[in-house]
C-alpha cells in the first residue's frame, strides 16, 4: 500500500507545468475544512445512539489532510465549521 503525498505530487506536475501554481511548494497555502458535528438531543435513543458512535468514530480517525501528507512541508490553514445534524423523525 502506497503513502500517498499529494504535496510531491503537486510539485511534480507544477515543474512539468501540467497545472498552474507556483513551482516553489513554500509559497503554497494549503485550505482544508475539517467539521464540528452538533446533534439535535430531541431524537429517539436509537438515532442518538448512531449519531454518537458516528461522532466517537470521526473524533478517532485521521483527516484527509493527515492521510494525504499535507501540512507537512508547507503552511496549512485548517477551518473548521459546525455542521447541525437534524436526526429527528420527520413528521
Amino acid at each position: 500500500m502506497e503513502n500517498p503525498n499529494v504535496e510531491n505530487i503537486l510539485e511534480k506536475l507544477a515543474k512539468e507545468h501540467l497545472i498552474n501554481i507556483n513551482i516553489d511548494k513554500h509559497m503554497w497555502l494549503i485550505n482544508v475544512a475539517h467539521e464540528h458535528l452538533i446533534f439535535n438531543k430531541a431524537v429517539c435513543l436509537w438515532k442518538l445512539i448512531r449519531a454518537k458512535i458516528y461522532s466517537f468514530l470521526l473524533k478517532n480517525t485521521d483527516h484527509a489532510d493527515v492521510y494525504y501528507g499535507l501540512g507537512i512541508d508547507q503552511p496549512l490553514s485548517v477551518h473548521i465549521f459546525p455542521v447541525y445534524v437534524e436526526t429527528q423523525d420527520a413528521k
